[in-house]
């Protein structure tokens, strides 16, 4: 043992005896040693969340953030004002000023003041954390998408995003005018065996059509709102839908519409054609306003949509990327 190990060892020694001793010198002596396990670290408190969920009651306090623009936005008003599935978030339950509007299927709404202080701390975590497993975990979702309807948020999410590498684009939203739609247009022919209905509860609950129910649960709570609010044709083989045209979002008069198939066999057919116009002749007869949402990189959508009556009504940016 070298010399100055001994000299503390004997110091130690000395101090564990006197300590068990008791006496006022011996604690004052044990101060002067290392005392492991005593260490006290200030702890690391967790940052407080930016965002809350709020429930339906107090939606009309985000309405108050759009400040009654976008009045036909279907997902986003159909979320605020309708029975539409959808969670809506903001910085401040009382006095909103910023929120965050995910519509179930098709995407989460940037609301109010994009210049807030704690957003682009915030925003990235909130969506990793809070959104992905809830939209993982109700539709499957394979991607973030998020909707600006102000530009003056594109400089905060390029901030709040740039680790992530996002595609941004543009949403194509149409109106259906019912005067470029001839009175009786000509439809494509249907396949053998192929006949047009209206959507209704014997379809729904029909054991061969799970994957419609499946569609349209993605957008309502249940199919009875569906069947109380909606519209929607078929094309069935049999008793089963090969191709579907229904409302996806309803408020009021408005509805926007979406097509969906079921079936590879039937494809190429002009089956989305013919259910569509079928279904647009529905919503004219009734007196319903019908709308259509595509994006720019499906030029062939906006082609369809011009072909069966809709004009280009608006476009909208969106930022999307994988979960």
């Amino acid at each position: 043992m070298r010399h100055g190990d001994w000299r503390f060892a004997l110091l130690g020694e000395q101090v564990r005896r006197v300590t068990r001793c008791g006496t006022p010198h011996a604690r004052e002596r044990s101060a002067l040693l290392p005392r492991r396990g005593f260490t006290r670290r200030k702890a690391r408190l967790p940052r407080p969340p930016m965002f809350f969920e709020i429930d339906r009651s107090r939606y009309g306090s985000v309405l108050a953030l759009l400040d009654g623009r976008h009045p036909h936005e279907m997902p986003l008003q159909g979320v605020l004002t309708g029975p539409h599935r959808g969670h809506v978030y903001v910085d401040n339950p009382t006095s909103p000023g910023v929120a965050i509007v995910a519509a179930t299927g098709v995407g989460a709404y940037f609301l109010g003041d994009p210049y807030h202080p704690r957003l682009r701390q915030h925003l990235d975590p909130f969506i990793e954390h809070t959104l992905k497993p809830r939209e993982q975990d109700e539709i499957g979702a394979e991607s973030f998408i998020g909707i600006v309807l102000d530009d003056r948020w594109n400089a905060t999410l390029e901030a709040s995003f740039a680790a992530r590498t996002p595609v941004r684009g543009h949403y194509r939203l149409y109106r259906f005018e019912p005067g470029r739609l001839p009175i009786q247009p000509r439809l494509p022919p249907l396949p053998d065996g192929c006949r047009v209905l209206r959507i209704d509860r014997a379809m729904l609950v029909h054991p061969d059509n799970k994957m419609l129910r499946d569609d349209l649960l993605e957008f309502w709570p249940d199919t009875a709102t569906f069947l109380a609010h909606g519209l929607g044709s078929a094309i069935c083989h049999g008793a089963q839908v090969v191709s579907a045209c229904f409302s996806c979002y309803a408020l009021g008069r408005h509805h926007e519409l979406a097509i969906r198939h079921y079936s590879g066999h039937y494809r190429h057919q002009g089956l989305a054609t013919h259910v569509a116009i079928v279904c647009l002749l529905l919503a004219r007869s009734t007196r319903c306003i019908a709308h259509w949402a595509s994006d720019d990189n499906h030029p062939a959508s906006a082609r369809f949509a011009e072909r069966c009556g809709f004009v280009l009504d608006q476009r909208l940016r969106y930022w999307e990327f994988d979960y």
